[in-house]
Order: structure tokens, then sequence, then C-alpha cells
């Protein structure tokens, strides 16, 4: 049996409603802020936007600058933000290069394999060449254009298997050899684009150690993903692919430690926090889009079986419309915003609330004229009562937050705990 877990309970699955400008995000640090009173507690917050990572830029309520890092930094706990040059690929990962390398055909095409079956097949023989590699001690960082140009003369035969295609390979191999010798842009573009997917190979800390330290020292980890989008465009892929192979990676390693912690009869204890949920668990399965569809199934698959790893999630989103129904109807707790009267997201909203409480909900003011952030909540946390009750909250604004749940002023918190504070703290001493 599995030890109670302290502070915390079992693992709740929490989802966070609203179109933007309701509130939504900030709702969602204070509740994490409110989690992180409770040191056994390690909180994984997976910020495909940035938001968290760089402290709610440009946020205000009532003209109070919200300062997400500064309340963590009263709660005591330690946090931590990783980058996608800190973390990336394991220099290892023979799928996800292959995979980067079939999403993003340019280098293929480029080396004269322009049909979609011929880079499949390609791609399928060059993964049992890299494995091979990776044998003898290498990394993916150690391939370079003119080993993956050898690969591929050798391949040929076998994507043009019929004899009466030997001339074309002829043909093929002649033309790669000539396009590298006399072609330097076109050589410096393919190492360009080559470089670029071999960068996310380079990781300073590994998905596997992140994951063991959140555990081990019970830390607030924001993974910042921000930065993909740019790097997808680099390499020819669309950031939402991207996003979700690095997210089904962090979440794998998360879902491999929590059942190695349960067959040892311990818990994991972990608030995993995602924002923009609809765009990687979206209502419809991705049909043109593999790895996100194998994302939505790992998530779909965790929330169902990770309680009792004592793993809860949190999920953000703008809707219900676009949000997996498969997910929305195993939530313990829902906060709905502002935005979501209408059409099906009002429908999607009926299922869950007692009858009656959607003609209040409806009566919720638009933020943007009346600079309240209210949400409806139900749930089994609910003030009201313990078994499907309603809550209506506001958002509080930053400096009434901590002076009712801390009992310190914001000029107390600006000198001690504010993000200004600590980069004083950090400035070198005047001569």
């Amino acid at each position: 049996m599995s030890q109670e877990l302290p502070g915390f309970g079992e693992a709740r699955m929490i989802g966070i409603f609203g179109k933007t400008g309701c509130g939504k995000s900030v709702l969602a640090a204070y509740i994490v802020a409110g989690f992180a009173r409770n040191p056994p507690l390690g909180i994984l917050i997976l910020d495909p936007q940035g938001e968290f990572a760089n402290n709610f830029p440009r946020t205000y309520i009532n003209g109070i600058p919200f300062d997400f890092h500064g309340l963590l930094r009263l709660t005591g706990r330690r946090f931590k933000v990783y980058s996608i040059g800190d973390i990336g690929f394991k220099n290892t990962d023979v799928d996800a290069f292959c995979e980067l390398l079939k999403k993003s055909p340019y280098i293929l095409r480029n080396l004269e394999l322009r049909r979609s079956q011929d880079i499949d097949v390609a791609v399928s023989y060059l993964e049992w060449y890299i494995r091979g590699f990776i044998r003898e001690n290498h990394t993916i960082n150690d391939i370079t254009l003119d080993q993956l140009i050898r690969w591929i003369m050798n391949i040929l035969p076998r994507i043009f298997a019929r004899e009466t295609a030997q001339r074309k390979v002829q043909q093929l191999r002649s033309l790669l050899s000539s396009s590298f010798a006399t072609n330097q842009t076109l050589r410096q573009g393919l190492e360009d684009r080559l470089n670029q997917i071999k960068a996310l190979f380079q990781s300073r800390v590994s998905t596997e150690e992140i994951i063991d330290d959140l555990i081990a020292n019970r830390d607030i980890v924001i993974i910042n993903l921000e930065q993909v989008s740019i790097l997808a465009r680099r390499i020819g892929i669309t950031p939402v692919e991207l996003k979700a192979m690095i997210l089904d990676r962090i979440i794998s390693a998360l879902e491999r430690k929590g059942r190695e912690l349960f067959q040892r009869g311990d818990v994991a204890n972990v608030l995993v926090v995602l924002d923009e949920a609809h765009r990687y668990v979206p209502q419809r399965m991705p049909k043109d889009n593999e790895e996100l569809a194998r994302l939505l199934l790992r998530i779909r698959d965790n929330v169902k079986t990770t309680r009792k790893y004592g793993i809860g999630w949190m999920f953000i989103t703008q809707t219900t419309v676009d949000f997996d129904k498969e997910i929305y109807r195993q939530l313990h707790e829902y906060f709905f915003g502002y935005g979501l009267r209408v059409g099906a997201d009002a429908k999607h909203v009926k299922e869950v609330v007692p009858k009656g409480a959607f003609k209040i909900y409806e009566k919720i003011p638009d933020p943007k004229k009346s600079k309240k952030y209210v949400f409806m909540h139900v749930g089994s946390s609910s003030l009201v009562n313990t078994v499907g009750g309603v809550t209506f909250i506001e958002v509080l604004s930053f400096d009434e937050f901590i002076r009712v749940n801390y009992g310190i002023t914001y000029e107390e918190f600006k000198q001690r705990y504010s993000s200004e504070a600590i980069e004083r703290l950090a400035e070198p001493p005047e001569d």
C-alpha cells in the first residue's frame, strides 16, 4: 500500500477554463502558490508560452504588477526554470532524431529523396545505421553531413530495389557526389539545417535528472518551451509538433519514476501544471500529427493511472470545446472564468455544475469593463459543499493576496521578495 500523501491527499485533477483576459493564468498561479505552502509537494509547470517562466510580463490587477517568482520566494520554496537550451533531447535519442529528419524533409529532399514514401523508407534504414553508430560510443552530435550522405548512398538500392531502377540509383549517386563538390551554397544550407536539428540534442541536463531532482527535493520546476517555436520554424516543422515531442518525453519520464516509486510502496506527490492545454490535449484525435496524437494518448492514460502514483494534473485552457472530453469528465475541480456562456462551451459547463448554477454564472461581469476577475468553482473541495458544491470567487490583486495570505504589505514584499529586490541583492557593491 502506498503511504498517505502529507498535506495534499490523493492526487487532484484540476481544470481552469476561460477566455483570454479572464484571469485564469493568475488564478492558476495563486493556486500553485497555495499548493507551494505544502513542502512535501513537488510542482512541475509545463509552460509552452513562457508566461510562468518569464514572470507574467505586463500582467497587472488594479494597477499592481503580478510577481509570480516573488510569490514563490515568499512561500519559502525553491524554484528552478529550465529552457529548451537546458533540456532538449538526449544525445542518444535515435527515435527523436529520425522523427525530426522525417518531419523536416529539407535535408532528405535535397539529398534527392523527393517522395514522402521514399523518405519513410530512407528514415527506417537510417535508423538502423544510426543505432549502430550510437552503439560504437558515438552520439547524435557526432553525425556529420558527409556521414549522412554516405548512409543515404548505401540506402538508395534498397529504396529503388527493382532491377529497372538501378540506373536511377547510379544517377542519384553521381548527382549527390557532383552536387556537393560544386555547390557550396547547397552544402552550407544542409549543414546549417543539420546543425539546427543537432542543437536539440545538446542538453545540459537530462529529463530524467530533472524529474529525479523534482521528486527528491520537492522543488518547483518550470520548463519554458517558448523558444521551441523559433527552433521549430528554423528546422521546418510546426511549433506544436516539436513541443509535443518534448512534452511527451518529460511526461513519460515522470510516469516511469512514479511507477517505480509506487512499486516500492512510495508515492511521487507531484502536481503537473499544463498551460495552453487545448493545444496538447485537443478534443479530436489529430490525424496528421503523430507526435501530438501520441502525447494526447499519454496524457489521457496519465490522468487515469498516475493518480495512484500521487501525480495530479492542472490544465489551463481557453475553452471547454477544444479540450479533450475524456479528460474533462475525469477532473475533480473545475474553475470557469468569463466567456463560456454560449454554444458548446455552455453545454459542457452545464454538464458538471448543479442545476441552476449556470444562471448565476451567466451574470459574471466582463473583466475588461468591470476589472473584476470572477470564477465559478465546482468540485469536492468547494467551500459551500464537500460534494458537488459551487463557489464564486474573485481573483485578488497581488497586494491584497499577500496581505490576506501572508500578513505583509506590498511595500514589505517589494523590499524582500520581489524580482527587483533579488536583482538589487545581485548587484556588485559600489566602490
